[in-house]
């Protein structure tokens, strides 16, 4: 009987923490009319602020509400320096004239889990907009989807998603300098994730940019960028930046066609994407390629590339590793990319390196192993070894033989 009650009892639990849990997953939101918050003392309940006190353990709360922004910008808040927090929210249809969340002057301000959507931009930072975070946010069909203008520094943009906007996906623009971008998607726009206009010292890591017209884009003297395990398959440019770009360096940009890793640092502007598959001519006689390929072109009559293309150790099973370079197609055939003489092979750290001043399509060509016996060397045999490998087989054909004539 004592068993019978502990099992009901336990049953009872189970089903109160699953209400629980099903309750808090199906909160809906309640519609509120735009919010317009000018100074800290604007944070109010008829605001929509519903706790906090503006500290940075305990900000004010703006949550859950649906705002339909036909009338006014949905969320704006302007020359504020408390912390706040803006979660789960969703704002759309503020068409060609209004804006989604929009931030003015404002420091300690986190957005989170917000949707955005049918508006001129989704979520905008705007004039000196600082230390802010942006996380898990959802822009959509918006002219541009995330956007941070005229000296919004030190902001941390991670895991949003900024699809299918009209212009930009993420866009910094005018003196947005040392700002943080993670693990952000920005496809099916025209532009995915540009920088315009004196935006400096910003760091891009593990964000996507498909299906875009143009994937990443630097212009009008953005310096000193960083660009790391970026994601990109587009249309025109995977990767584009015009002439006064300077000391701008990407590592490990993932062109999904072939797919192709590459790295490098570049001048005078270049612009580069993949190559479709199928779309190249074979490799001459005695070579093989490894299946990574780029096209590079450049965009001034000076522009230059220090290109690594990486690969992994199943890649060059058909080729002699230690022979690999990076081929150039001028147009008949393929020749190597030598710029200043620059072209090998690390294979220890298994990339091959070229500095490039004539462009193209360029891939990465090694000698072909040669087939000894009916089997294929592997890769970590030197060539000089063939020789001594033909010899050992034909002597044991020999003996062999040899050996046939002297049984009875």
């Amino acid at each position: 009987m004592k068993g019978i009650k502990t099992k009901k009892a336990l049953l009872c639990i189970a089903i109160l923490l699953f209400a629980l849990n099903f309750a808090v997953q199906t909160v809906s939101m309640a519609p509120h009319s735009t919010i317009e918050i000018n100074g800290n003392l604007q944070f109010t309940n008829p605001n929509g602020v519903s706790s906090g006190t503006g500290s940075s353990i305990d900000p004010y709360i703006i949550k859950d509400w649906e705002i339909d922004a036909s009338t006014k910008t949905g969320i704006n808040i302007t020359n504020t320096d408390a912390y706040f927090v803006i979660r789960n929210c969703t704002v759309y249809n503020g068409g060609l004239n209004w804006a989604g969340i929009y931030l003015n002057n404002v420091t300690h301000g986190r957005i989170e889990n917000c949707t955005v959507y049918n508006n001129t931009v989704g979520i905008p930072l705007w004039s000196s907009s600082n230390n802010n975070t942006l996380t898990g946010n959802t822009a959509y069909n918006n002219i541009a989807g995330i956007v941070l203008s005229t000296g919004c520094n030190n902001n941390t943009l991670t895991g949003n998603i900024a699809n299918n906007n009209t212009l930009y996906g993420i866009f910094l623009y005018i003196s947005s300098n040392y700002n943080t971008l993670t693990g952000n998607t920005a496809n099916n726009n025209n532009y995915g994730i540009p920088l315009s206009t004196s935006c400096n010292n910003n760091t891009l890591t593990g964000n996507t940019a498909n299906n875009n017209n143009y994937g990443i884009l630097l212009s009008t003297s953005c310096n000193n960028n960083t660009l790391t395990d970026t994601y990109a398959h587009n249309i025109v440019w995977d990767f584009a930046s015009d002439w006064t770009c300077a000391d701008n360096v990407v590592h490990n940009l993932h062109l999904l066609c072939y797919p192709t890793n590459i790295s490098f640092t570049y001048g005078d502007g270049i612009a580069l994407v993949g190559v479709p598959i199928g779309s190249l001519p074979p490799t001459p006689p005695l070579l093989a390629g490894i299946g990574m390929y780029v096209n590079a072109t450049d965009t001034s009559q000076t522009s230059w590339i220090l290109l690594n293309i990486s690969y992994a150790d199943p890649d060059v099973l058909g080729v002699y590793e230690e022979t690999l370079m990076i081929y150039r197609w001028n147009g008949t055939a393929w020749v190597l990319a030598d710029g200043s003489g620059i072209n090998g092979v690390n294979t220890a750290e298994n990339y091959v390196y070229a500095n490039i001043t004539e462009f193209s399509n360029f891939g990465v060509l090694g000698r072909a192993l040669e087939p000894v016996g009916g089997f294929v060397l592997p890769a970590e045999f030197p060539s000089y070894s063939v020789m001594l490998i033909i010899v050992a087989i034909a002597a044991c054909a020999t003996a062999a033989a040899l050996a046939r004539r002297k049984l009875p």
